[in-house]
């Protein structure tokens, strides 16, 4: 018993010897087996963050003007609902002007996709997005868009969107 133990002792000195005397390895041999998932739906704002200007859109004073594109990752994307919402008292809250979630034909209109369908070949973006006050504002905005994959599954995305006050 004492040799077996001997041994392995001696073994696993010489091992941790060996290993501290040649240092760390040059390369690690990179995993091609795990794969990166790829979103079904993506969303981003550009230029985010966004400066607030005077000047508005449907009666606002201020405006903070940006572009929001959506794309389809491996497949076919059907847009179903969007909105926008701020964070008020810990919640995010439904802030679009209509106070509803915005419908697959207004994605369709706004976004230029036809059917409101997106594909992975062809993001849609409406370039005349907008959030508004009446007052001069810095704001956080969390745009979210439900859709159905090609197989019927659910799939959503979100991405948050700057408005910055000159005066911060």
């Amino acid at each position: 018993m004492k040799s077996s133990r001997l041994f392995l002792l001696t073994t696993v000195g010489a091992s941790i010897a060996l290993a501290l005397a040649c240092g760390p390895p040059d390369r690690v041999e990179k995993d091609d087996t795990a794969e990166e998932e790829v979103p079904a739906l993506t969303v981003s704002h550009s230029p985010n963050p966004a400066i607030v200007e005077e000047g508005g859109v449907n009666g606002y004073n201020y405006t903070c003007a940006y572009a929001t594109t959506v794309a389809a990752g491996v497949g076919e994307v059907t847009i179903q609902s969007f909105g926008a919402f701020k964070e008020i008292d810990g919640e995010w809250v439904n802030t679009n002007y209509s106070d509803e979630m915005f419908s697959d034909e207004d994605f369709a209109d706004w976004y230029g996709c036809e059917g409101a369908k997106v594909q992975p070949e062809a993001p849609c973006t409406d370039s005349n997005n907008w959030t508004a006050g009446k007052d001069m504002f810095s704001s956080t905005t969390k745009w979210v868009f439900y859709g159905l994959d090609s197989e019927g599954n659910s799939v959503s995305a979100e991405a948050i969107m700057e408005c910055v006050s000159p005066d911060d």
